[in-house]
């Protein structure tokens, strides 16, 4: 089974954020700093590419 993910790294005392949007259409934020990764991995089966906020 494949899973979409996306892996971000914060700058040096910097912090970098993740926003989507999830299947109830709420907004979730992953905030991260520090040294390592975040990752965030999403169910393929309702994973969808990047659109516009629903109005």
């Amino acid at each position: 089974m494949s899973t979409e993910k996306v892996t971000v790294q914060a700058d040096p005392g910097q912090i970098t954020r993740v926003s989507f949007i999830d299947e109830n259409d709420d907004i979730v934020m992953a905030e991260f700093s520090g040294s390592g990764a975040l990752e965030v991995s999403i169910d393929p089966v309702t994973f969808q590419n990047a659109a516009p906020p629903p109005g």
